[in-house]
């Protein structure tokens, strides 16, 4: 049965946090040497898949396929 989510699942420890910042620096590195116009938007998705847990992708600049963060 879900008891419903709570506070503490949203919550992203420092480790991830820069996982996340690394990769979106590294996107946009990525694509101004290869002088692609991007908007700079990014996507940080959080899913919960019963029995695994927390699942967490980041998104930079409508990518396919994002970086999975630890």
């Amino acid at each position: 049965m879900n008891k419903g989510l709570k506070t503490v699942d949203f919550e992203l420890s420092q480790q991830q946090v820069s996982l996340i910042n690394n990769h979106f620096k590294k996107r946009a590195l990525a694509c101004k040497l290869e002088d692609e116009d991007t908007s700079g938007s990014v996507k940080v998705v959080l899913e919960w898949v019963p029995g695994i847990g927390r699942h967490i992708t980041a998104y930079y600049d409508g990518e396919v396929t994002g970086a999975e963060i630890a």
